[in-house]
């Protein structure tokens, strides 16, 4: 553990001698910045400027200018025309040489393209847009490299492990800083790879400032190369969305770089800067912002957390991305809000429930009868008649009811309150009139209510013990949301 002893007239710091122990701002003041990545100027989100071609068609190189939109797509200006007419192309690769190095966008699309006079002079413009550029390479396609390792940034990780970079002590004439260096931290949760969060560690100083950076990131190891599109799917997606949930707030991606191997340069391992549109973020962290940790991140069990997690992935994958994309793109109206949670809720409660019924023999040969003496429409009929609003409404009542303590205690009359939730989610999807509904502010409720037993489901699924998800609950900012919606809700509903 490196330290730093700083004397007030080497930082030009107001001579203040306080022997109790106490210090005031405006007697001394030892200005310590903590830095991230997440707020420094991503150098390829600036304008880049430099020649473009299709490839395979390195004879005709326009100059261009690459930037970002606000969907963080990649956006490129191009003077002159990089294809001959203004015809639909489909995806194109296009490569870049811009500063010294090389720029590949894939699955490039031309979005506008036009002639017009500036003076005397015919101009001519074409715009393209993408959603992956790999930055130091030039590739033809993503199939054509393969990674070992990835390392990458992410919006929420600062604050999750909310590690102490440094310890300030004070004696009569001096100042000493003890800077702490964090140890990297495996975890073994798949067969194929391994994951690890790592930290890079410095500080400078001036005559006025110390700065000192511990910078977290993840890193994943991979026994067998993998493409962008398997790591992005199988890796990516399900850590991101774990990280969301442990944080109660999506998390984004920043900084993705790839280690591979091209064959052209000998077989040496080669580090690609992967910029994506899928949930990346340039936003600056807030490190003052509290954000509700579930899980602890220096939890004994996080490594078997994580292992449950993907492992629940592989057999939840649709129902678990339509939650985490619902929560990242959150609709505008409240009904489709409450239309996608009740869908999500709907399918988790079914397969859960399904997944503990045994069926017997019995069971299958009354089954086999039966469809031995319906018409396929008749028997089609039966078997969606037992699946639907009963079914449904004893699906909901049943997940609910098994939270037990602080969710069930919250009303007192679960069962008409789920059959007015029932018939409001039938309204929305077979667009039928129906009498008892939930208000606007019972939808808020259920709302709320749907996504904290959901958390809940998730959380017990991969082993947090339920009573601590419980005692969090109690002091979550969603559950006093509820308390207070309450109030507003029916008298027979509370």
């Amino acid at each position: 553990m490196p330290t730093l002893l700083c004397h007030p007239n080497l930082l030009d710091f107001p001579q203040a001698h306080c022997r109790n122990g106490s210090r005031t701002k405006s007697e001394t003041e030892i200005k310590i910045l903590k830095l991230s990545t997440l707020a420094q100027v991503n150098d390829e989100l600036i304008d880049v400027e430099g020649e473009w071609w299709v490839a395979g068609s390195e004879s005709n190189k326009k100059f261009g200018v690459l930037n970002f939109d606000s969907k963080n797509r990649g956006v490129l200006k191009v003077k002159g025309h990089l294809l001959n007419d203004l015809l639909d192309h489909g995806e194109l690769t296009i490569f870049g040489k811009c500063a010294g190095r090389n720029y590949t966008l894939f699955s490039a699309q031309m979005t506008h393209g036009n002639i017009k006079m500036s003076g005397n002079a015919l101009v001519a413009r074409q715009d393209f847009i993408t959603n992956l550029i790999f930055v130091d390479v030039h590739a033809n396609n993503q199939s054509e490299l393969r990674f070992t390792k990835f390392k990458f940034e992410t919006h929420l990780l600062d604050s999750w492990l909310a590690t102490r970079d440094y310890t300030l002590s004070e004696t009569d004439d001096a100042y000493l800083l003890t800077l702490t260096r964090q140890t990297k931290r495996e975890f073994h949760v798949k067969e194929n790879f391994n994951l690890a969060i790592c930290y890079q560690s410095g500080y400078r100083m001036s005559s006025k400032n110390i700065e000192f950076h511990n910078f977290p990131h993840f890193e994943t190891t991979h026994n067998d190369p993998i493409s962008v599109g398997e790591f992005h799917r199988n890796v990516l997606i399900p850590l991101l969305n774990f990280m969301s949930l442990a944080n109660s707030s999506t998390d984004f991606l920043y900084n993705l770089i790839g280690t591979c191997t091209i064959e052209s340069d000998e077989d040496m391992p080669h580090e690609v800067k992967i910029l994506s549109a899928f949930r990346m973020s340039s936003v600056t962290a807030n490190p003052e912002k509290e954000f509700r940790h579930w899980i602890d991140s220096n939890s004994a069990d996080l490594e078997q957390y994580l292992s449950n997690w993907f492992n629940l992935y592989n057999s939840r994958e649709i129902i678990l991305d339509e939650y985490f994309t619902s929560r990242y793109n959150k609709d505008v109206y409240l009904e489709d809000q409450f239309f996608r949670i009740a869908k999500t809720f709907e399918s988790w409660a079914k397969t859960v429930i399904e997944s503990k019924k045994s069926t017997t023999q019995e069971d299958l040969e009354l089954l086999a009868h039966v469809k031995s003496i319906l018409s396929d429409d008749q028997f089609s009929y039966l078997k969606n008649k037992l699946n639907s609003s009963d079914s449904m409404k004893d699906f909901f009542l049943n997940l609910i009811i098994k939270q037990d303590g602080v969710i069930t205690d919250y009303l007192s009359n679960w069962s008409l309150f789920v059959k007015r939730l029932v018939e409001t989610r039938h309204k929305y999807v077979h667009v039928v009139h129906k009498d008892d509904l939930l208000t606007y502010d019972e939808m808020y409720v259920a709302l709320k209510l749907l996504g904290l037993v959901l958390i809940h489901e998730l959380l017990e699924h991969i082993g947090v013990p339920i009573e601590l998800v419980r005692t969090r609950t109690r002091t979550s900012s969603e559950y006093q949301t509820m308390l207070q919606a309450k109030l507003r809700m029916r008298e027979d509903l509370q």
